[in-house]
């Protein structure tokens, strides 16, 4: 090698493994918003659908049906959530149905999804996830708005706001 040559490689080498590293922190920051958005769109899809079969399961019972069930589950020993979510479509309150259904729906239990969500990157956990919703005559339209906090922060970008949305048919 000449004296002209000579540190050519460890120059190359540089530019090369810097770029090679930005390129891998932004495949890491892509996987984690993919990764987080597929979680929530699951758990969204399944709270819908929850919520849109409980609209029709709810509302088919007469009074005295569901005295009968109510009696029934108390029987059994099946209260709480369930409880909740049958008050919830018999009056049409979709947005609190859809918050108790989404905390159930993605880790199994609120403190579970909460745990998970973190994990993921969404900032605040379940509470970080902004759900809201609107009915029509036979569809309930859910969104969620939420902040995915990146593992590496890229040019002052260190988070990124998210909006997914999911139409379900109610069952009439």
């Amino acid at each position: 090698m000449g004296e002209k040559t000579r540190g050519y490689l460890t120059v190359e080498a540089t530019i090369t493994l810097t770029a090679f590293l930005f390129m891998m922190m932004f495949l890491m920051n892509m996987g984690q918003i993919y990764r987080t958005q597929n979680y929530v769109i699951h758990g969204l899809l399944q709270s819908g659908k929850l919520v849109a079969f409980s609209s029709y399961e709810y509302n088919q019972y007469s009074a005295v049906e569901t005295i009968a069930k109510v009696i029934e589950m108390l029987s059994m020993g099946e209260v709480g959530a369930d409880n909740e979510m049958a008050a919830y479509c018999k009056t049409e309150q979709y947005d609190k149905a859809v918050k108790k259904a989404f905390g159930y729906c993605v880790g199994g239990n609120p403190a579970q999804t909460d745990i998970i969500l973190k994990k993921y990157g969404v900032e605040g956990g379940i509470d970080g996830i902004k759900l809201a919703n609107k009915k029509d005559s036979k569809n309930i339209l859910i969104t969620a708005e939420y902040d995915i906090q990146l593992p590496f922060a890229f040019f002052g970008f260190d988070h990124v706001t998210m909006h997914q949305r999911v139409k379900c048919g109610l069952w009439s």
